[in-house]
């Protein structure tokens, strides 16, 4: 078959397979509201995970908690180029955890409940990342903070 000819026979089989494609459907999201249908959200776990997630995947308009704002900040500092604006979310972040509010607590050893960890820490574990990265951005400009 000439290259013509071999397109337009493929032409229905792609046709079909579209249509057997699911529908897409969309969710809005509110703040403070934990994305039980967003796999790219991590589940709840007493110890956050510092490191970086896609910020686009985790569909937030508004970051509710200290590690969203770590995430929103993360994202403006290595994705949009945006110092300001990271340095401003990770102070936000520091906000919401901190020793000295009482809105964290240091973590020393794992303590099993049945066997398990628990699933919420009341405060919630202090976060090491935000503070490095905001550290990292401030050595420069401002040494003393």
């Amino acid at each position: 078959m000439r290259n013509g000819k071999l397109k337009f026979a493929l032409l229905p089989l792609v046709l079909l397979a579209a249509a057997a494609l699911p529908a897409q459907t969309t969710t809005s999201y509110t703040p403070g509201e934990f994305q039980t249908t967003n796999p790219y959200y991590p589940k709840p776990n007493p110890f956050y995970f510092e490191g970086k997630v896609d910020w686009d995947k985790l569909a937030i308009t508004t970051p509710s908690n200290t590690w969203e704002y770590m995430q929103r900040g993360i994202h403006k500092q290595e994705d949009l180029g945006d110092m300001a604006g990271a340095i401003q979310d990770y102070q936000m972040s520091l906000s919401l955890n901190s020793l000295t509010n009482g809105t964290c607590q240091i973590i020393t050893s794992a303590t099993l409940v049945g066997g398990v960890l628990p699933s919420s820490l009341t405060p919630p574990p202090f976060m090491f990342t935000v503070r490095l990265r905001l550290a990292h951005l401030l050595q420069s400009t401002d040494p003393d903070t």
